[in-house]
């Protein structure tokens, strides 16, 4: 397939396009520069929106691009979430379009795994932002869509809240984490591809759909997975009430329960080679792929 992959630069994007060409797909990674470090082919964002999406030749776009891992005001959210994601749409004609929306869309908290018909309530103008642009992408007359709500992305190049649990992880120190044990979805890049390449291929499966690994994990289980991968011991012990004080830290997110249902996912898609990886097996991947890269930028 030819791909146009927006937020290509990103650290989620550039992971994507190095996964989609290594499956043989021909990527053009669009920017607002039109220049992307280490892309083969690049697209100015201008071009694409003012020619349309059909005039590049392109089987599928997938939008990657937005506000995620920063603190931004409603009008930026509004402009680079919705705005841009409409007005590509827009553009798309009958090109398959291929959304990266989150499970922030839903919430913040799930008594149960959430599945698609579970009613959004956005806790976060982020949330909200990615909510609004899955009701106007659907609203697009005849847009072949599909939006895949994303829970927690781990990579070795990941920001945010999992760089820094990768962090404290990867310290000798011994962890608070020994009765955090509430679920919590995610998913490991090479999923989150897989699970892309499966949507952009497979056209007229509309809708919105749910993304993750199984089964869930508990912050006190990834810590352990991410330590064994990194082939340090678990050494961890428990706070007790004084748990919540972790709500001050970059745990502060981990503390409550955030499961997907990737149930109609499955059905309608399929994760390919990655259907069966195991959440704590992915993480052990990522953590040693980690420890290389780390080691490789500062020279070990």
């Amino acid at each position: 397939m030819r791909i146009l992959l927006t937020g290509a630069s990103g650290a989620i994007g550039a992971s994507m396009r190095g996964g989609l060409e290594a499956q043989g797909h021909e990527v053009v990674a669009v920017s607002r520069s039109g220049h992307v470090g280490g892309a083969r082919t690049t697209l100015r964002l201008d071009d694409l929106l003012r020619k349309g999406v059909a005039q590049f030749g392109a089987d599928a776009i997938i939008h990657l691009a937005g506000i995620s891992h920063r603190q931004a005001s409603a009008t930026e959210y509004q402009s680079a979430n919705v705005d841009l994601t409409t007005e590509l749409a827009r553009s798309a004609g009958p090109t398959r379009f291929v959304f990266a929306s989150s499970v922030k869309a839903i919430g913040e908290l799930s008594e149960r795994p959430w599945s698609e018909d579970a009613h959004p309530a956005p806790a976060t103008a982020y949330g909200r932002s990615k909510l609004l642009a899955e009701q106007a992408i659907a609203e697009v007359p005849d847009l072949d869509w599909v939006a895949l709500r994303l829970p927690l992305v781990h990579s070795p190049f990941a920001k945010a809240h999992f760089a820094a649990l990768m962090r404290l992880a990867a310290t000798p120190a011994p962890l608070p984490f020994a009765d955090l044990n509430t679920a919590r979805s995610l998913i490991s890049i090479d999923s989150a591809i897989a699970a892309f390449a499966s949507a952009a291929a497979k056209r007229d499966a509309r809708g919105v759909f749910h993304l993750c690994d199984r089964p869930s994990l508990s912050p006190k289980q990834m810590i352990i997975a991410m330590r064994e991968g990194l082939g340090r011991k678990p050494n961890l012990f428990a706070l007790g009430p004084a748990k919540h004080l972790l709500r001050l830290g970059p745990t502060r997110t981990l503390l409550e329960p955030l499961e997907l249902d990737d149930t109609a996912f499955r059905q309608t898609y399929g994760y390919g080679a990655r259907a069966d990886i195991q959440s704590d097996t992915a993480l052990r991947e990522t953590a040693q792929k980690w420890a290389r890269t780390s080691a490789d930028r500062n020279g070990w």
